[in-house]
């Protein structure tokens, strides 16, 4: 499989999961879960802040999808909007409670990658994916619509020091073709890797 065929096919896998996380918003969001199934048994579970993650990264490359992708998108953002925007505290109350999920999950993926960073760093480009999430979490519930617990990212904040304090720029982590959604000045944890706290001077 060519570079751009596999680059077309995650767009495209990531985009039906996308599809069927907005079909099932309205009951996601009316129930008590953090982590709700979806139909497909190979798709991830549904969080807010994975929609979020994979709404933002989507649109930032819609270029890159055929006009028919662009349409399901489109209509699959347009059906998950309305249900978010129907649903102020409900939002705010699983939001928040996924923020707190992912900060403690994050907090021990530094801990362990300062411990013990040659056993954890080649996991690293999958466990980051809480970072990501987390970050579009924290960006979207800062809205004015919502009231959110702002210390919540002053504490994200103490956790990625900790990670800087071992890091060591480099290339993307990620499939290239999620790149031009994530700025380097903004999201400097996923350029890179952690060093192992022995080597740094």
């Amino acid at each position: 499989m060519s570079t751009l065929e596999a680059a077309e096919k995650r767009l495209e896998e990531d985009l039906n999961i996308l599809a069927a996380m907005a079909t099932v918003m309205t009951p996601y969001l009316d129930s008590t879960a953090v982590y709700y199934p979806l139909a497909h048994a190979t798709f991830p579970r549904l969080t807010l802040g994975s929609y979020l993650m994979r709404q933002h990264r989507l649109l930032a490359v819609r270029d890159e999808l055929s006009t028919i992708e662009d349409g399901k998108l489109e209509t699959a953002v347009s059906q998950a909007e309305q249900a978010i925007g129907e649903r102020v505290v409900r939002v705010e109350q699983k939001g928040e409670e996924e923020v707190r999920i992912r900060l403690r999950q994050w907090k021990q993926t530094v801990k362990e990658l300062r411990e013990r960073t040659e056993q954890e760093a080649p996991y690293y480009a999958t466990t980051v994916e809480n970072r990501v999430i987390l970050a579009a979490l924290l960006q979207y519930l800062q809205h004015k619509t919502y009231r959110f617990d702002v210390s919540l990212q002053d504490d994200t904040g103490a956790v990625d020091q900790k990670l800087h304090a071992i890091w060591q720029s480099g290339p993307f982590v990620w499939p290239d073709v999620w790149e031009p959604a994530y700025d380097e000045d903004v999201y400097w944890w996923l350029y890179g890797r952690p060093l192992s706290t022995a080597i740094i001077p």
